[in-house]
């Protein structure tokens, strides 16, 4: 009996400082890595992983039928579909792009023209982009980074 007292008192002990331990580095406030902050190499080289996952069976990305909206536009309506949903995988390049363009403007220290010519140049350099796609690539993203 007086082993079972014991042994109760020492798993409650051991339970009690497990809780104690545990909550000793709980903050109310959560802190964030800067590391894990885009960059403009990171969002380029994300574009180009995810530029592969566009492919069709011909190489090329698929494009969706956009009316001819300003740049700005089209990113202001991606970033207000991407807060009314869950992040789904995007669908055509021209999402992409808007995707993207809406993540060069919020990269701290750089400027929205430098990410995008960031992503330009490693799409430049990239052989498994299509040179068509290239093209269209760079113009859009030109033409939104004033």
């Amino acid at each position: 009996m007086f082993r079972t007292l014991l042994s109760r008192i020492g798993l409650s002990g051991l339970v009690g400082l497990a809780v104690a331990l545990m909550l000793l580095g709980c903050d109310s406030t959560p802190k964030f890595d800067p590391a894990v902050q885009y960059s403009a190499d990171t969002l380029a080289k994300e574009f180009v992983n995810e530029y592969s996952d566009l492919k069709t069976a011909n190489g090329s990305a698929v494009r969706s039928e956009l009316p001819r909206e300003r740049p700005e536009s089209i990113a202001k309506a991606a970033t207000k579909e991407a807060a009314a949903t869950k992040k789904a995988p995007t669908a055509s390049l021209d999402e992409l792009i808007a995707e993207t363009l809406r993540k060069a403007g919020q990269i701290p220290g750089t400027t929205k023209a430098e990410a995008c010519k960031k992503v330009i140049a490693e799409v430049e350099q990239t052989a498994t982009i299509p040179d068509v796609d290239k093209k269209i690539i760079a113009e859009k993203l030109s033409q939104s980074a004033p």
